[in-house]
């Protein structure tokens, strides 16, 4: 929740949760794969943004802090579900 009220102030946090969830949705099957590039486009593009204006400094630093959880969290989703299929 609290990413959620500074998203609401950072456009790249905010395209970084958006992302986040239709990458999540596409891996459960609940969204289609080609559905999630442009979440991913305007992430890129408003972190591009971003780092042109000198305002934005504590929205890039929560975007990056929130990215690297995600993708940490992404591989050890991996690692574990595959490490379930090799128990089975």
């Amino acid at each position: 929740m609290v990413y959620g009220s500074l998203a609401t102030e950072s456009k790249p946090l905010l395209n970084v949760i958006l992302f986040a969830s239709a990458l999540h949705l596409s891996k459960l099957g609940q969204l289609p794969s080609f559905a999630v590039k442009p979440y991913r486009v305007a992430m890129r593009d408003s972190f591009r943004d971003a780092l042109q204006t000198e305002d934005e400094a504590w929205g890039l630093g929560a975007t990056v802090l929130l990215s690297v959880a995600f993708d940490v969290g992404s591989h050890f989703r991996i690692t574990f579900s595959h490490r379930a299929d090799i128990d089975r």
